[in-house]
């Protein structure tokens, strides 16, 4: 079974110089390098930015990888894009809760707004994706949340504070804190790095038994991988020794 893994990047300012098409590329190599590469994956990977703030300056949809002393270029990468200056609310089904959000955003840099505002609206916010049946269950109502987080940004510290407090006290999902659920979200990421350790180890010591002309149904047993995996793994060792000589 494919995954699908979406990489969402909220950007609220204008990088100025930076190219921010390259970060977008960056990102989009260290999850490719990791789950394609790496980890053998055939997982598709599709990238996103949603631009947060007005003008048009940095708001890229690709980037280009070119040399002066060559005519044409070595890379395009393209991403998509959604700003939220120009979204289209209409467009959005009403079954999508994100038009709730971005509903909000449109509003909030149609006017300029300032942290009481904003501050405000997270709170109305919060309180509808509660009370709004297309929302499926908490862990939903938990990405809508942290995601809001990085859509609506409160620098002022005491403003956050009461943000923070509202969750508390209204429970259930909202009485988790971002930074609480970023720590579920690390832990998480740490259990994925041992399963991640766990599969190097079994390819190690399959690629041994492979080398040293192991058959496949005890390379199943001791390595623990599936002959799908030792085959795919056996073939590889071949290409390489191939190439070698």
């Amino acid at each position: 079974m494919k995954n699908l893994f979406i990489h969402v990047k909220v950007q609220s300012y204008s990088s100025g110089h930076e190219i921010f098409g390259e970060r977008m590329f960056r990102y989009f190599y260290l999850i490719w390098d990791k789950f394609r590469y790496k980890n053998n994956d055939e997982s598709e990977i599709v990238a996103a930015a949603i631009y947060t703030y007005k003008g048009e300056r940095g708001k890229d949809k690709r980037y280009v990888y070119k040399l002066p002393e060559m005519e044409n270029e070595i890379l395009i990468y393209n991403f998509k894009t959604i700003d939220v200056e120009k979204i289209k609310l209409e467009k959005i089904s009403n079954d999508n809760p994100l038009k709730l959000v971005f509903k909000m955003a449109k509003s909030l840099l149609e006017t300029n707004a300032i942290d009481e505002d904003i501050c405000e609206v997270k709170i109305k916010l919060a309180q509808e994706l509660r009370s709004y049946d297309k929302v499926k269950n908490n862990n939903q109502i938990k990405a809508l949340v942290d995601f809001l987080e990085y859509l609506f940004l409160i620098e002022n510290p005491e403003l956050e504070k009461k943000y923070e407090k509202y969750k508390k006290e209204n429970g259930g999902a909202f009485k988790l804190s971002i930074d609480e659920i970023r720590k579920l979200h690390y832990k998480e990421e740490g259990r994925e790095e041992e399963r991640e350790k766990a599969k190097e180890e079994r390819i190690s010591i399959a690629t041994e038994m492979l080398l040293e002309g192991e058959p496949i149904e005890k390379i199943k047993k001791y390595s623990k991988l599936s002959e799908d995996e030792i085959i795919k793994l056996k073939n590889k060792l071949s290409n390489g020794l191939q190439s070698s000589h």
